[in-house]
């Protein structure tokens, strides 16, 4: 059962969500579509993305990068967040 592993974005934006770390994968590398654009999967993209959805409700990010590419590693790396305690 996973059910438990489910996180409700509304909860950790009003600060109900009681864990702290979050860890995210099958992060896309390379390049992405978005209405009709191409984005290069970069860093500071995952961190614009993740401030439009928990804006100041984390103090820590990882994300290993290919330092040639600027691109994380692939779709089987993982992301890591700490989320703030409220």
């Amino acid at each position: 059962d996973y059910s438990r592993f489910i996180i409700d974005i509304s909860k950790v934006r009003s600060g109900e969500e009681s864990r702290l770390t979050l860890m995210l994968k099958n992060i896309p590398n390379g390049y992405i579509f978005i209405e009709k654009l191409i984005y290069r999967f970069t860093q500071e993209l995952m961190l614009r993305i993740l401030d439009t959805i928990v804006p100041n409700k984390y103090d820590f990010f990882y994300m290993p990068v290919d330092f040639k590419t600027n691109c994380n590693l692939g779709l089987d790396m993982y992301l890591w967040l700490i989320m703030r305690v409220l």
